[in-house]
């Protein structure tokens, strides 16, 4: 009796870890296209575009990762990167076939994250990188040129932004 409740207490205990080791879903939106939605996404796949080959995704979530903000001497922006963490990085929807998960992220509302993460009087020419938590949804995903990109819908800030790095107007800040 004893050795029944012992093998069944295994049993359970073997079917709580294996589900608790999902497997990331393959989502076919195509005969040859297909993406790879990690256990544990904060995202549900909503639909996809075929003539602009893009995948939309709904779900809100709390994004970490380093800025870096290059400036003109006009003042306005360049360029803006955003490099999510590596935990998620690894949470987020990709393509299969290039097996190339969201280690950039575009913001498709930049001058609201600008705003929200620099002052006034920090937005001039130069270049600027800090570390940030972002409320963020509209998570997409596309691809153009037989590259994929990623793009997220800036909410607010979760956690004040911290300046890493500021390079002046005499920096060097080019390749």
């Amino acid at each position: 009796m004893m050795g029944t409740r012992m093998l069944a207490a295994a049993s359970l205990i073997v079917l709580a870890l294996t589900g608790a080791l999902a497997a990331d879903r393959t989502i076919h939106v195509t005969k040859d296209i297909a993406l790879v939605v990690p256990n544990g996404s904060p995202v549900r796949f909503a639909s996809y575009d075929d003539h602009n080959i893009t995948a939309k995704f709904v779900g809100r979530f709390a994004l970490t990762g380093l800025y870096r903000i290059t400036f003109a001497q006009g003042g306005g922006y360049t360029e803006l990167n955003f490099e999510p963490d590596r935990t998620w990085v690894a949470r987020l929807p990709y393509w299969k076939a290039y097996q190339q998960h969201a280690r950039q992220i575009a913001f498709d509302n930049p001058d609201d994250f600008l705003k929200a993460v620099l002052p006034a009087h920090l937005r001039h020419k130069g270049q600027i990188s800090g570390r940030v938590a972002v409320n963020v949804n509209g998570y997409q995903t596309g691809i153009e040129c037989d590259w994929p990109w990623f793009t997220v819908h800036y909410l607010s800030i979760e956690h004040a932004p911290a300046l890493l790095a500021k390079a002046g107007a005499d920096d060097d800040i080019g390749c």
